[in-house]
């Protein structure tokens, strides 16, 4: 954590980390805040010179500027064996006050619980998450009706990290949905 961001936002690192860092953003400056981690950090590039508005612990807000450089270090990413463990995660992470943005979902597990079977759930605890899901089975007809299943997007096995960026800034930036150009 940036020792100088730190005190011109006048919060201690505990603060910070424990909240979402979009809370802190402008709410006039969201949505240009998500299109730059969905086209720029989520693909791995640099981001030299913007600008922001952030909320201090006064409630006031000033202008920053600076660069962000993408670090799967400091993005919250966590992985669950099937859905009931998702389930629990999701539920967890809802008391903490931290949501996920999005979750990917393996259509099927062999021996546990599926994004099939777990979204109704899911979204049940956490309305807003943005689901998307994977298979290697393009017949199943949850593909065909991603929406009416809860999913918003979906990635054809096998995808690369490309593939998962593209989906996970439109799922995030426009909230879309659809089949993900592979």
């Amino acid at each position: 954590m940036n020792q100088a961001f730190l005190e011109t936002l006048g919060y201690i690192e505990n603060e910070l980390l424990s909240k979402p860092f979009m809370g802190f953003v402008h709410p006039d400056d969201l949505e240009s805040t998500r299109a730059l981690i969905g086209e720029k950090l989520l693909l791995g590039v640099n981001v030299l010179n913007f600008e922001n508005r952030y909320r201090c612990s006064d409630g006031t807000y000033i202008w920053l500027s600076g660069s962000a450089h993408p670090s799967l270090e400091r993005t919250r990413m966590e992985l669950a064996n099937d859905g009931a463990a998702a389930i629990e995660m999701v539920r967890q992470v809802k008391v903490s006050g931290a949501p996920y943005d999005a979750a990917i979902m393996d259509l099927t597990i062999p021996g546990g619980l599926g994004g099939k079977d777990a979204i109704g759930e899911l979204l049940k605890i956490a309305p807003a998450l943005k689901a998307i899901v994977c298979s290697g089975y393009l017949d199943d007809p949850v593909l065909a009706n991603l929406e009416q299943y809860g999913f918003k997007r979906m990635l054809a096995k096998p995808f690369g990290s490309q593939s998962m960026g593209k989906v996970l800034h439109d799922v995030l930036r426009r909230d879309g949905t659809g089949d993900a150009d592979a």
